[in-house]
Parts: structure tokens; sequence; C-alpha cells
């Protein structure tokens, strides 16, 4: 399903954040860079990694998680697509984007499981950890490119005749 809509950083609450975690660091609502959480200081701040980034987050800095937000829903970022859309600037801006929502995949089978999620019972494959109805809430946005991919010209290998 394609649709357009604006992409958002949503904030995490504190009680949701815990070591070697991806998210978006944001000050004062521009998003600096993608960290990932390595430990608590004693003083009870995060210390970050990230490529731009790296130590412990100051007063004006928050942690958040990039969302697709159109008119169907809100849907979570994939998490390829969080630096080229920094790159592009797309996150909290008023630019449209055009994404794709992919359905998280459900396998059936004959194997009686117990979802991870609503703990319901339901009938799938052994691999499967979640219901169809928690597999349809665990969509997530893939941004489409306007451009296609430009494939390399391969050398060719000159083939010649001996006598």
């Amino acid at each position: 399903m394609e649709c357009t809509g604006k992409i958002i950083s949503v904030p995490c609450k504190q009680s949701d954040v815990w070591s070697s975690q991806k998210f978006l660091l944001c000050s004062g609502g521009d998003v600096v860079d993608v960290v990932s959480t390595d430990h608590l200081t004693l003083s009870g701040d995060w210390y970050v990694v990230g490529d731009k980034f790296s130590g412990v987050m100051e007063d004006d800095m928050f942690l958040a998680h990039p969302y697709f937000k159109s008119e169907e829903g809100l849907y979570p970022l994939k998490d390829n697509q969080w630096k080229p859309a920094i790159k592009a600037k797309e996150i909290n801006s008023e630019v449209e984007v055009t994404c794709v929502i992919d359905p998280s995949p459900f396998k059936t089978g004959y194997f009686n499981r117990m979802c991870r999620d609503c703990g319901c019972h339901f009938t799938g494959s052994k691999s499967q950890n979640t219901c169809e109805q928690c597999s349809e809430k665990l969509r997530t946005a893939r941004i489409v490119s306007s451009k296609a991919p430009i494939k390399p010209k391969r050398p060719r290998i000159r083939k010649y005749d001996t006598i």
C-alpha cells in the first residue's frame, strides 16, 4: 500500500529507553544523529554513541523514534531509512513523502503458538511469534525513492579467436 504523508519524530519515554537501542538524537526540534544508547552515568543521563555525536546527552537533547504519519495512520519508519531521511531533511519538515507500508509477514502452519504481544493462541509456523492481528499492527513504512537505481556497466570479456 502506497501513501503520502510526513515523517515526524516522536519522543520516547525515559522508562522505554534501554541500553544498546537505536534512537534519533534531537536537539531543539532538529534531528542531530542516529545514536545507540550505551550506559547510564552516575547522574542518570544516557551516554550515547553515534557518527556525529558521542557523549552524555545535554539538557536540551532528547531521544526519539521516526514515524510516518498519513491519513491511514502512524507507522514506524524502517531502520535502514533513518539516515537517508536525516540527510534529505525530511524529518519534522513540511515535505510530503511517498512511502510504501510493508506488513509484517505471517506464516501459516500447523503448530499451536502463543502470541508474544497479546497472549492469544493461534495456529502458525514454528518461527511465527505473533498472531495475524498483531502482525498487521507491526507494519513499517519504507520511503519510495524517486529515481531508479543505476546499474553499473560491467566490463565485457573480449574473446579472441586463435588459429
